[in-house]
Formats: structure tokens, C-alpha cells, sequence
């Protein structure tokens, strides 16, 4: 049966950014049957340390570890928020096949090193780790080998992720020199040490659960774009919204009944502590505009346009953009990375004006981004000759920052001819 629009749509706006949970995701590793979990899979790691089957319950220890954290992240993944009591709906095959993703790397680490070349070694160690999470997320997803193999599985998952990508493998770097540390602890005092390796284990464990959690989080925040289609039912997310609805309708009666600023400040308060729907948003910067406040709708005016362009709305927040540029000629984004999404919408609806003024106060604030230079490129098409664009004459020595910083020497050398033939010192 499939899930009603209207259930669609209320899930996707009711989705709390993981940036707004943090509190929830520290706290999911405490709960009872994550901790209970955690605290029985480290007392199991002593079995380790008997002769004869040591590897074999050290195997069954990570084997039983790798599980229940593939199935934190299946399980969130598809919108179920608590901590499973048992691993169920992750197939063994995914958990055995990253166990031999990870031997095949201890294996090649300890032949380089035996073999001389530990400097290679350790620089393996940071471009492993940075596709753990992506293979690991496709693997806990369908526990297809060869599709989480694939370069494109991996580009196509940082690619939605973005930043918060990049988070999740500074957590697991920090991880991976904690537990080296530990190894190194364990194997220098023995037996003494295990009390606190098994604290360190229960930690470890809960950071993974975390860890997973958080991954599992990501994919659920953008099913849409993994093409996933949660298992929990939207009804409990279309309930959530019951009290939005309610505070839109008192700020609506507050507005009609001429008291725009008691509106604007009842639903200012429930963002300061809520995330919120798209709409929601949209009717406080309406309640701004009719109060006048200048200052808290340019201060507000990016997160709602950050929201539309998560939900593939960018056309929906040209008008609002517009409002805010003529408000603040240097008004920028929130996030630079949503500079080219608006940017082509702009031009794809003939508002070229509207995308270069975008563009330009992108590369003002940020001449150093990554971005940059295809913020550049995508002007210098669009860009009328610097006689008849005075409002960006003071733009050269920005211009000679950014591609100062721009490591494609091609691609530097195209702007520079461009720039020059408009009429900019670059």
C-alpha cells in the first residue's frame, strides 16, 4: 500500500534537522536496550582473553559488535528512533562482509609495515576510515558487496550528505586513535588492565551505537534523495504537527486582529526550541514583514531559504532572496554550498540579475571556498562587460584573492581570460 501524498509531504516537513537533536543523539547510546547491549557485548570481550578460543570470541565479540550497530543505523534509517532490543533486520552477510573489508586492511597495514613502508601505512589509515561510513550505509541498507565497492555509491552518498559527511569521519579518526591507544594500553599491562578495557569497550561501543545512529539519521533526514521509503508510519510525524498547527492558526488570529508582533514573538519563541515545518517558517517572516523588523527577517531569511533547498524549493525562495538583496545589497546564504542551486534556478527562470548579485556576494564573503571558482565561472557567463555593471567594479582584487586560491591552474587561467575580456584588472 503505498503512502498517501499528504503523509509524504508531512514527513518530510517534520523531520527535525540532525543539527536541532543533538541532545537525542548523545542520549541514544543511555538508553536501556543500547546500554544493556553495550555493557553485555564488552563483559563478553573477557571471553577473548582465554587460550585456545581467544580468536574465535574476539571474532564473535566484533562480529556481535558490527551487528547491532548496522542494525541502529537500518532501524533510524527508516524512521524508528529507539534503540532495537536485538539485531533483526540486518543480514549476517552485510556484517561478515565489512569484517573482511576491515581484514583485508589490517592485512595490507601490517605488510606494509613489515615490509618498510610505514610512512604509506598510516596515510592508508585516513582515506580508509573517509569511506567507512559511506560503505557502511550501503552495506546496512541492502548488503550488496559490489555496490558498496563502487566509487559512485561513495561520491553519490557525500555528495547528499555534504558536511555532515565530513563530521562523521573526523568522529570515527578521533575513534580509531582512542582505540589504538587502548590496544597499546591493554598490550603493555596485561591482565591488570581489563577493568578498564572493559569500560573502554562499553565506551567505545556506545560511541559506535552513537555513531551509527547518527548515520542512520542522515539517510532518514533524506530519504527522498537515497530513494529510501521509511518502514515507520508517517501518521506519528503527521501527529507531531498537530501543535504547529494550532500556534500557526493562534499567530494567524493574533495578525488578522491587527497584533503582528505578538504573532511574530508566539511563533519566535516555539522556533527557539523547536524545529520546525517549511510553512511555519513562512508564516513567521510574514508576521516579520508586517511588524517591520527588518533585522530579524534578514537574521531568519536563511534558515528558511536553507530549509526550501533541503526540500528542492529553491524556486519557492527567489522572491524572498530578491526581498532580502534589496534590503541588504551583500546579503548572503547561510551555507555556501546552496550559492549554485539558487543561482541556476535563477538563471533557468531568466532572473540572471538575481543570480549574479547571489554569486558575487558569494565570492565577497567567501573567496577561499572550494566553491568558489565555479561560483565564478557560472557568473563570468552571465556577467555584462564591467562598463555596464558598475555595482560589481570594486570586484577585482576579490576576484585576485579567489583564484589565488583556486589549485586548477586551468581553470584559473580560463577565469583570468574571462574577467580580463569583461573589463576586470584579475
Amino acid at each position: 500500500m503505498s503512502t498517501p501524498p499528504s503523509a509524504v509531504r508531512a514527513r518530510q516537513t517534520a523531520i527535525t534537522p540532525y543539527q536541532k537533536r543533538w541532545t537525542e543523539t548523545l542520549r541514544y547510546p543511555l538508553r536501556e536496550k543500547a546500554l544493556t547491549n553495550a555493557i553485555a557485548m564488552a563483559l563478553f570481550s573477557l571471553l577473548s582473553h582465554l587460550p585456545a578460543i581467544g580468536l574465535l570470541m574476539s571474532a564473535l565479540f566484533w562480529f556481535a559488535v558490527w551487528k547491532y550497530v548496522f542494525e541502529c543505523l537500518n532501524r533510524t534509517a527508516h524512521g524508528h528512533l529507539q534503540p532495537p532490543e536485538r539485531a533483526l533486520n540486518v543480514g549476517n552477510g552485510a556484517v561478515w562482509h565489512f569484517l573482511g573489508l576491515q581484514l583485508v586492511f589490517s592485512i595490507v597495514w601490517v605488510l606494509l609495515l613489515v615490509f618498510g613502508h610505514p610512512r604509506l601505512a598510516f596515510a592508508l589509515v585516513a582515506p580508509a576510515v573517509l569511506l567507512l561510513p559511506a560503505v557502511a550505509m550501503s552495506l546496512a541498507m541492502d548488503g550488496n558487496l559490489r555496490f558498496a565497492l563502487r566509487p559512485a555509491t561513495w561520491l553519490g552518498i557525500v555528495r547528499r550528505l555534504g558536511g555532515a559527511y565530513l563530521m562523521l569521519w573526523l568522529m570515527l579518526i578521533a575513534l580509531c586513535a582512542l582505540t589504538v591507544l587502548n590496544s597499546m594500553a591493554s598490550f603493555a599491562w596485561g591482565y591488570y588492565y581489563l577493568p578498564v578495557d572493559i569500560v573502554f569497550k562499553v565506551v567505545l561501543i556506545g560511541t559506535l551505537i552513537m555513531i551509527f545512529h547518527l548515520m542512520g539519521y542522515l539517510i532518514y533526514q533524506n530519504h527522498a534523495a537515497f530513494k529510501l521509503s521509511p518502514t515507520a508510519p508517517a501518521d506519528t510525524l503527521v501527529r507531531a504537527g498537530d501543535h504547529e498547527a494550532s500556534l500557526r492558526q493562534r499567530a494567524g488570529q493574533l495578525h488578522e486582529q491587527g497584533d503582528p508582533a505578538a504573532a511574530a514573538e508566539l511563533l519566535r519563541q516555539y522556533l527557539s526550541a523547536h524545529s520546525a515545518s517549511i510553512d511555519f517558517h513562512a508564516d513567521y517572516l510574514q508576521c516579520l514583514r508586517a511588524t517591520g523588523d527588518r533585522e530579524a527577517l534578514l537574521k531568519h531569511a536563511p534558515v528558511y531559504l536553507g530549509l526550501l533547498a533541503m526540500d528542492n524549493q529553491e524556486r519557492r525562495g527567489l522572491s524572498l532572496l530578491r526581498e532580502c538583496l534589496d534590503m541588504e545589497p551583500g546579503f548572503t546564504l547561510a551555507d555556501p554550498e546552496l550559492t549554485m542551486p539558487y543561482a541556476n534556478r535563477a538563471i533557468g527562470l531568466g532572473q540572471t540579475r538575481l543570480a549574479l548579485a547571489l554569486l558575487m556576494n558569494s565570492i565577497r564573503a567567501w573567496p577561499r571556498h572550494i566553491l568558489a571558482p565555479e561560483w565564478a565561472t557560472l557568473a563570468a557567463e552571465h556577467m555584462p562587460h564591467r562598463g555596464d555593471a558598475p555595482q560589481y567594479a570594486d570586484i577585482g582584487p576579490t576576484l585576485q584573492e579567489m583564484l589565488r586560491y583556486c589549485d586548477d591552474l586551468e581553470t584559473r587561467r580560463s577565469l583570468e581570460k574571462r574577467f580580463q575580456k569583461l573589463g576586470y584588472r584579475v
